[in-house]
Formats: structure tokens, C-alpha cells, sequence
């Protein structure tokens, strides 16, 4: 069996944190390096004292720019779309993240399904 490789990180710059989830962990955009590579942004939760982490997302400073321009034409839009729906939790997992309640999935739906 092969070594875990640890991993390592430094943390570049706290951009800010997103929201704080009923366990106090916190969900962040900052700028980090892992593993000795670039740094890149930063999503994901992290701890109180930053010694545990959910799984994140990493993204350029290109590919950030592309979301926030993604973010400002779909919340600037005005057309009349249905508005993104409420999700209801049923739980939250150790992070505080929310486990959605699982909708009924009807016969038809299911027949239509790949797997």
C-alpha cells in the first residue's frame, strides 16, 4: 500500500467568510497554495481553528472572473424565470452543511433514468 502524501497549504490571503453553519464552522473564499503549487481561490469550510476542512473548490483568478461575471448577467437578467427554489433540510452533516429532504421521484422520471 503506498504512503498517504500529506498535504499542505498556506493560507495567502483571507478574502472573506461566506457564512457561518450552526456547528461554527465557516465557509470562506480566501486565496490558498496547496501543496506547494500556486495559489489559487479558495472555496470550502473550515473549523474554528482551521485544523479541519471540507472538500473545496480551487479556482484561477481567470475562472474566478468568469464566475463573477456568470453571477452579475444571471442575477442582472430581466427576464421573468421561476425563482430557484427553497431547499428544505432535513439534516446537516458534521460540517453543517444542509442534507436536502429527498424528493419523490415519480415512475415516469424513474423509467427515464440511464442507470
Amino acid at each position: 500500500m503506498a504512503d498517504k502524501q500529506s498535504i499542505t497549504y498556506r493560507l495567502v490571503h483571507e478574502v472573506g467568510v461566506i457564512r457561518v453553519n450552526s456547528s461554527g464552522w465557516k465557509k470562506e473564499l480566501n486565496i490558498v497554495a496547496w501543496n506547494d503549487k500556486p495559489a489559487k481561490y479558495d472555496i470550502r469550510d473550515w473549523n474554528e481553528d482551521r485544523s479541519h476542512m471540507s472538500k473545496g473548490v480551487q479556482l484561477t483568478g481567470e475562472e474566478m472572473e468568469t464566475l463573477i461575471s456568470l453571477y452579475k448577467g444571471y442575477v442582472g437578467r430581466d427576464d421573468e424565470t421561476e425563482e430557484m427554489p427553497e431547499v428544505k433540510c432535513t439534516s446537516e452533516d458534521e460540517s453543517g452543511n444542509c442534507i436536502p429532504q429527498a424528493e419523490a421521484v415519480t415512475e415516469e422520471q424513474e423509467e427515464a433514468l440511464p442507470f
